[in-house]
């Protein structure tokens, strides 16, 4: 009886050509072998293992390594996954894991880089625009500010400078003694408004109870009966032409 062989894996020659493992060329035989009906392999990586005598996990490695390398193509997944065999001649070693994807990233970058250089200008022009924009509002924001801060301005109830600085001097004296600040312009608006109303629209009564108030140690102004009476005796005794003088004399010679 005539010798008979069995069936095997035939391995063209521009497969066993190629700078590939052993096994890496016969799996691409085998795939090759599986794909004379329509192009394509569908068989599974038990099917592969079994024939390659391999394991799975084995074959699973070996065909993510030749699919990152191009040799190999998937389509679908599951049962419907098919393996196709790209025998390209600039794709020559398997790559390590993750390199392969830049490879046939790189052609691509290339292409493109001719139409960033010409886009170049363009975004540069377009920076500086948005640049100035920027510049320009907030140029803008701060004159807004600087406009708004020359409009907010404290009126004072009497426009002297004896008056001036008696509240200049409180302001000292809170800040100093107190540690009190006015918030905003319109607090210190409103404690001025209600000082002129308390002191009967009379400055030197207000300049009077600035006084007092700082000589005591108080912590606001009182504008009360009792010190209109003594108000009113020092203006009886000083004579009403001079006791402005007097009192502004005393705020001056008697700083915090």
């Amino acid at each position: 009886m005539a010798n008979q062989l069995s069936a095997g894996i035939w391995i063209p020659d521009e497969v066993w050509a190629l700078d590939l493992p052993p096994l890496h060329r016969v799996f691409l035989a085998r795939l090759i072998s599986l794909s004379k009906k329509d192009g394509a392999s569908w068989a599974g990586d038990e099917f592969l293992a079994e024939s390659l005598k391999c394991t799975p996990q084995h074959v699973r490695k070996m065909r993510k390594q030749l699919e990152e390398s191009g040799h190999i193509v998937t389509e679908g997944y599951g049962h419907n996954r098919r393996l196709f065999v790209e025998l390209a001649p600039t794709v020559a070693k398997v790559a390590p894991t993750g390199t392969s994807n830049q490879r046939r990233k790189q052609p691509e970058a290339q292409k493109l880089q001719p139409e960033a250089q010409k886009l170049q200008p363009q975004l540069r022009q377009e920076a500086t625009t948005v640049a100035e924009s920027i510049e320009e509002k907030r140029s803008s924001k701060e004159i807004v500010k600087k406009e708004r801060a020359k409009k907010i301005e404290i009126v004072m109830p009497w426009p002297s400078d004896e008056f001036a600085q008696a509240w200049a001097d409180w302001k000292e004296y809170k800040r100093a003694e107190k540690g009190f600040r006015f918030k905003t312009v319109k607090s210190e608006q409103i404690a001025l408004h209600k000082l002129y109303n308390d002191a009967e629209q009379d400055q030197h009564l207000a300049i009077y109870a600035i006084g007092t108030s700082i000589a005591n140690g108080w912590a606001g102004l009182f504008v009360n009966a009792q010190l209109k009476r003594e108000f009113s005796g020092l203006q009886k005794r000083a004579g009403i032409d001079t006791f402005a003088d007097e009192l502004a004399d005393y705020i001056r010679n008697n700083p915090l």
